[in-house]
């Protein structure tokens, strides 16, 4: 018995002994060499990375649901909605006539000749290049021509005066555009949100996290619609009536009108390469031109950085724009070019110079493209 006591006492003072040297181990990373070291010592480091995905997709548009039906609307030649009050049975404050929308913003009903706003906002950390048509289709049944269509508001381009009604889009940085059974473009890019994004440290999760501040602010790219319908055509322009006055059987056949049709795109732009835009004065053949002057970011002074041969296309608010590369390797786009994009129906030497100006303060984004290369992003 007493032998096995002192055996137990000294296996404890062991743990003891080796407990203190582990203790002091921990706490100590430093050791005394009183002695030569003939074998070297090696040592062994265990690498781990730190790495989140910084290429994040995310834009707010409105719902399926809400998409198929944003852009319903209703014709009333005779001012009906407005007198009833009532729009498809839905009390409404406001008084509309012509073209018809139902606007629903607040969460009240209203009507009026211009649509809700429909709005994209890219909360994305990277650009993204939004693509847009909208055009008329001819409804399924007894349609109305969509050929009836006016370019003028107003009715009183050549040619309009016969025409039924107008439906045009209003979208950001562009003209008031016509619809017709042609699709508009009005493309852009959204640019990144990238500055509003930060990086923190989630310590439930044990990670890295990249995430929008709070109170972010992106950018987003709107349109909605407007219309108005030629009171000076008879009601046969609207219906199909059979039968006499006064005899029985009598009945209008409604004429529908074009449906619009919407159709959006969005491809995100991981890494890009940006680029810088400004206005500038550029003189070719002794003739003077208002140029959109295009450089890669980090270019040399004095220097563009393209090379011609590499430059496929290039897109000025999202649409395909003539240009050239000039010898030092700057892109050069005339705002002529730029207005043909804008009003195709008049030359550039027709327009006032209130007009060129109004066309320039447009132009926000550009994007060029090559084979092969990388796609440069610019915004001025």
């Amino acid at each position: 018995m007493y032998n096995f006591k002192r055996i137990a006492a000294l296996g404890l003072a062991m743990t003891m002994v080796v407990g203190s040297s582990v203790t002091a181990f921990a706490t100590d990373t430093n050791q005394d060499v009183t002695a030569k070291v003939e074998t070297a010592k090696e040592v062994v480091g265990t690498g781990t990375e730190v790495y989140i995905d910084k290429n994040i997709m995310k834009v707010t548009m409105p719902t399926d649901a809400a998409i198929a039906t944003f852009f319903d609307y209703k014709l009333d030649p005779q001012g009906l909605i407005a007198e009833a009050k009532s729009y498809a049975g839905t009390a409404i404050t406001g008084t509309a006539t012509g073209i018809v929308f139902l606007n629903q913003a607040n969460g009240k009903a209203t009507i009026s000749n211009t649509s809700d706003t429909f709005t994209i906002t890219n909360k994305s950390s990277i650009p993204v290049d939004l693509g847009v048509e909208v055009k008329l289709e001819a409804a399924a049944t007894t349609p109305m021509d969509i050929t009836l269509a006016s370019t003028t508001s107003d009715f009183s381009a050549t040619g309009d005066a016969a025409k039924a009604f107008y439906l045009g889009l209003k979208a950001t940085n562009d003209i008031e555009r016509p619809l017709s059974g042609t699709a508009i473009t009005p493309n852009a890019i959204l640019l990144s949100g990238a500055s509003q994004y930060a990086t923190t440290y989630d310590t439930t999760a044990n990670k890295y996290v990249y995430a929008a501040k709070d109170n972010a602010k992106f950018s987003d790219f709107t349109f909605n619609l407007t219309g108005a319908i030629n009171k000076s055509l008879g009601n046969d322009t609207w219906a199909t009536i059979t039968g006499d006055v006064g005899g029985t059987g009598r009945t209008p056949t409604l004429k529908n009108p074009p449906k619009v049709s919407l159709k959006v795109t969005l491809l995100p732009v991981a890494d890009p390469l940006a680029a810088t835009m400004k206005w500038a004065s550029v003189t070719t053949n002794g003739a003077k031109a208002d140029v959109l002057q295009i450089a890669k970011t980090g270019a040399a002074t004095g220097k563009g950085g393209f090379v011609a041969a590499d430059v496929t296309k290039v897109y000025v608010n999202g649409r395909d724009t003539a240009f050239t590369v000039d010898d030092n390797g700057y892109i050069n786009v005339t705002l002529e070019a730029i207005y043909g994009n804008y009003y195709a129906a008049s030359t550039w030497a027709e327009a006032t110079t209130a007009t060129k100006s109004a066309v320039k303060a447009l132009i926000k984004n550009v994007k060029t493209t090559a084979t092969s290369k990388p796609t440069f992003y610019g915004q001025l």
